[in-house]
């Protein structure tokens, strides 16, 4: 330690001041480095314990908040993605009982849903090209 580290030690605060002001050569602020005392940096320790407690908490209840905003999510973009696919094809595919009739004059087959409306037709395949040769008649009564 340097012996200028104290000036008019021996006086009071008031007396410190009017002395300094009166012997210095010039007086301005400037930033100076005030080191804490012993309690103050167990105080901000302390503090800093309660914070850090705090904020971990919230992160604990940010992650949960958020996974459920992330299901919630997810479960949108699922309903989204299906949504955006019937728009765009215009048409949804379900498992149903259709009934094909073969169209031998016009070589097509003819496929229909139960409410009878035409759904969809194609060429006739060669096997099922002419099954029968002889119109199909019903049985005979006896």
């Amino acid at each position: 330690m340097s012996k200028h580290q104290f000036i008019y030690d021996k006086e009071t605060q008031n007396k410190k001041l009017e002395l300094l002001e009166a012997n210095c050569k010039s007086k301005e602020q400037q930033m100076v480095q005030v080191d804490f005392s012993e309690d103050d940096l167990s105080e901000m320790k302390s503090r800093l314990s309660e914070i850090a407690i705090e904020k971990d908490e919230l992160e604990v209840e940010l992650k949960e908040l958020s996974k459920g905003l992330r299901d919630k999510i997810k479960e949108k973009n699922g309903k989204l993605k299906g949504l955006l696919v019937h728009l765009r094809n215009k048409y949804d595919l379900q498992m149903q009982t259709v009934y094909e009739f073969d169209n031998q004059e016009d070589g097509l087959m003819l496929t229909y849903n139960a409410q009878g409306e035409l759904i969809n037709s194609r060429k006739l395949r060669p096997a099922e090209r002419q099954t029968r040769i002889i119109p199909f008649e019903s049985k005979k009564q006896a």
